[in-house]
């Protein structure tokens, strides 16, 4: 049984049966989620730190009272365009994380940087794109700026057109009498709105170090990281971030072959902060792998391997499919 927590939010016991279920067993989970779990449960019980369900909860409530599917199907073949974006427990576990927990007596918040590491399909880009969103809205009265990067602008013009989609679908772009601005051509993708306590800014680009040296914001979203070629792509949105206190920038990958590239060091890094070789209180990390056996290999046919590896399985995964595809 989980231990008595003072923390309350309407979110809070799926956040916690979520963990529970994997320090317990009951849940598949690679090593590195169960370390995410046991240092997260360490972390409630640190007096350097609180949990403050207010932050987590009101980027939840956002993004489930305000985000739309924009394509896919359920498992059933029921259509999702246009029903409302909820979340899974791992999201849920991912956000209380990022803005749940702050130090000691003050508000700022303890995670600054963060590593979301999961395979293709688990409603990552959509999730990335809607935490954004939330996160440029909770901080709305610094005046909020976010980013949204990739190596190739392609990319981050998936997470641009699904807030796209969504602002128009409520009706709050100023063509509509909204109060989002929206540029979107060839020299500016980006939204923007002057509300009664505050404003926020969005816009999707190119990490690119060469054309952009005056960028400042407190959000950044690198997506696709794996497709980083050098860590001043990255160390561009961080350099941003200096003028503000609360700031998080927010890596996520699908994949990272080459233990050389960017992000391959990142990963190794990450794995000793979560074994605690290294101590870095303000990184935030999630990874979901296809961990080896004693003899190091790995049974791609094991539905168990799939589900460790694939926290969306069973929603939208297919377990049928991968099983077929492996």
């Amino acid at each position: 049984m989980p231990a008595l927590n003072p923390v309350k939010g309407k979110n809070w016991p799926d956040v916690l049966e979520y963990a529970e279920s994997i320090r317990a067993g009951r849940k598949a989970a690679c090593m590195e989620l169960r370390q995410a779990v046991d240092r997260f449960f360490s972390d409630l019980d640190n007096p350097e730190y609180w949990m403050d369900s207010k932050a987590p909860e009101f980027c939840i409530r956002i993004i489930e009272k305000t985000i739309c599917h924009q394509q896919g199907e359920k498992l059933d073949g029921t259509p999702l365009r246009g029903t409302p974006f909820k979340l899974e427990p791992f999201h849920k576990f991912i956000v209380y994380n990022l803005v749940g927990f702050k130090l000691r007596g003050t508000d700022v918040v303890r995670f600054h940087e963060a590593l979301i590491f999961i395979p293709r399909k688990n409603i990552k880009t959509s999730f990335a794109a809607a935490l954004s969103w939330a996160l440029s809205l909770l901080y709305r009265r610094s005046g909020s700026k976010t980013y949204i990067a990739s190596a190739a602008l392609m990319q981050s013009l998936e997470s641009f057109n699904f807030l796209d989609y969504n602002v128009r679908r409520m009706g709050e772009d100023a063509k509509s009498g909204g109060s989002v601005k929206i540029i979107d051509n060839n020299n500016e993708h980006s939204m923007e709105a002057t509300l009664p306590d505050g404003s926020f800014f969005i816009r999707a680009l190119a990490a690119n170090p060469d054309a952009q040296d005056s960028l400042n914001c407190n959000i950044a979203i690198c997506d696709e990281m794996h497709a980083f070629k050098t860590p001043k792509q990255y160390n561009l949105f961080k350099e941003a971030m200096k003028a503000y206190t609360n700031k998080l920038l927010i890596g996520i990958s699908t994949a990272g072959d080459n233990e050389q590239a960017f992000l391959g060091q990142r990963l190794k890094y990450c794995r000793k902060v979560l074994d605690g070789t290294v101590k870095d209180e303000q990184y935030f990390i999630f990874m979901c792998c296809a961990n080896p056996d004693e003899n190091g290999n790995i049974d791609y046919t094991n539905p168990i391997v799939h589900e460790m590896a694939n926290p969306a399985y069973g929603v939208s995964i297919r377990p049928d499919e991968i099983l077929n595809d492996s």
